[in-house]
Parts: structure tokens; C-alpha cells; sequence
């Protein structure tokens, strides 16, 4: 049944692949399978969105360890066409429990300075690694929620962060379910998963994400490929690609 159940999900996502399990999670779940360790990741990211010009950034997620609980940080900016025309910067803290699960909380701070706007959002969630038999081989996933302030050129101070003056506020649901397929050679594994968040944003249920990873592991070190597309209105039944990304970089741990 769950062999079924795999083929069928990898068969149904391969081709709509930007992948990544949630940080945190992706170093005492998917890499360490239940340890925490210090980690550095870069990435170099292409994106191609439907309606607006490419851009190209380039992000920083860490993390440390603080006893067994996980505390992750990273930022974001564009390199090109304009630098740091879109930047990002986030805080998150999990409460480890059994090893392979946690709960936390987490901040985001989001700018975009070609329009003048700004997001802050705090979001709570669980997020757990589920293996299946030997091996790079399980389930992650991760559910909650999270409320998000909008901000734009009228509202005083819009750029800065922890800054809450907004009257264009929500709240939503986010998560995410992927499977994580250890590959015949040592270590390396493909990722695959759909999700309403990543490491710098979190999205409604219209704008679902799809993604496919690759990682090549050598000692304490992953190399990383990641492709994704983002949609819209999938909940109205459309489910409209809006963007398109390509991202290399690697992992140590």
C-alpha cells in the first residue's frame, strides 16, 4: 500500500517540480535522522515568473543547535536585474521532541522595494520525518498556520521590521507534505513534495507549490538541484503555473 501510494505521488509530481523540506526539520528529520548539528546552506536560485521580468537571488539559511531544540535563521536578496530589488530575512525556533519532530514559531520579514511594500508574518506549526524502512527514504511534513502584515508606501516606517502598522491583515493555513527517495548511490536522495511555504515566504491555498529536489551527500556535505513551479486559483480548479525556478547550491552539516 505505501509502495503504491509512493509511485502514485512521484508520478503525479515529478513533472511539476523548488523543493526543499522545512528548515529545521531538514537537518534533524531528513539529513541527521533524529540528531541536530550547526548547518550553513547557499543557494543561487533563478525565477521565472509568468507575468513579471526573471530575477536571480541568492540566500543564506543557518541554523544552530541549543541543546536538543533548532534555532534557524537565513536571508535573501536579488542579485539581478537589480540588486536587492526583493529581500528577505527570517527567524525560526523548534522544539525538538522523539528526535524527528518539533514544534515552532517563526518570523519572516519580507521587502520589495520596486513597489514600495513590505510583509511581516509569524507563523506556528509542527513539522515531523516519518521514515519508511532503510535508508534516505521517509515522509516530512509540516502544518499550521500563520498571520501575515501587509504593508505599503502610505504606511509610516513600511520597510521596517517587526514594524505592525497595517490595517491589511490575514491569516491562513501552511504546510507541507513530501517524500523524501534514497537514490542507489550511498547517501543521495531526491525530494519531492507539494507546499504552501518556503524558507522566506508563506502562501495561501491558491498559490500551492511543486517541487523536485536532488541531493548528491558526501561526508557532512549535500550538494543540491532544485526545480519548482508556483500556481495560482488551484483551489478554484484552475491551477495556473505563475512561476517557474531553478536553484543550485549546497548544504553542510
Amino acid at each position: 500500500m505505501i509502495k503504491t501510494v509512493l509511485l502514485t505521488w512521484i508520478a503525479l509530481t515529478t513533472g511539476v517540480a523548488y523543493a526543499i523540506p522545512p528548515e529545521g526539520l531538514e537537518n534533524f528529520g531528513v539529513l541527521n535522522q533524529g540528531k541536530v548539528s550547526d548547518s550553513s546552506a547557499i543557494k543561487l536560485s533563478l525565477d521565472r515568473p509568468v507575468f513579471r521580468p526573471d530575477f536571480e537571488s541568492l540566500q543564506y539559511v543557518g541554523g544552530t543547535t541549543l541543546g536538543e531544540n533548532y534555532l534557524s535563521y537565513g536571508a535573501r536578496g536579488t542579485l539581478a536585474p537589480k540588486a536587492g530589488d526583493r529581500s528577505a530575512f527570517f527567524l525560526k525556533y523548534d522544539w525538538v521532541f522523539d528526535k524527528k519532530h518539533s514544534f515552532a514559531i517563526k518570523y519572516i520579514h519580507e521587502v520589495w522595494q520596486y513597489i514600495s511594500s513590505a510583509k511581516e508574518s509569524f507563523g506556528v506549526d509542527y513539522n515531523g520525518y516519518f521514515p519508511l524502512g532503510k535508508g534516505q527514504t521517509g515522509v516530512y511534513v509540516s502544518f499550521g498556520g500563520y498571520y501575515r502584515y501587509l504593508k505599503q508606501r502610505w504606511d509610516e516606517g513600511w520597510y521596517n521590521p517587526f514594524n505592525l502598522s497595517s490595517e491589511d491583515q490575514e491569516g491562513f493555513f501552511q504546510g507541507v507534505l513530501g517524500w523524501q527517495i534514497g537514490l542507489p548511490e550511498a547517501r543521495d536522495f531526491v525530494t519531492i513534495d507539494v507546499n504552501w511555504r518556503d524558507e522566506f515566504s508563506y502562501y495561501n491555498f491558491d498559490n500551492a507549490g511543486f517541487d523536485l529536489g536532488f541531493n548528491f551527500e558526501g561526508k557532512g556535505l549535500v550538494g543540491k538541484i532544485i526545480f519548482g513551479i508556483r500556481t495560482a486559483a488551484i483551489t478554484m480548479g484552475t491551477g495556473n503555473i505563475t512561476e517557474y525556478n531553478l536553484a543550485i547550491g549546497f548544504e553542510t552539516y
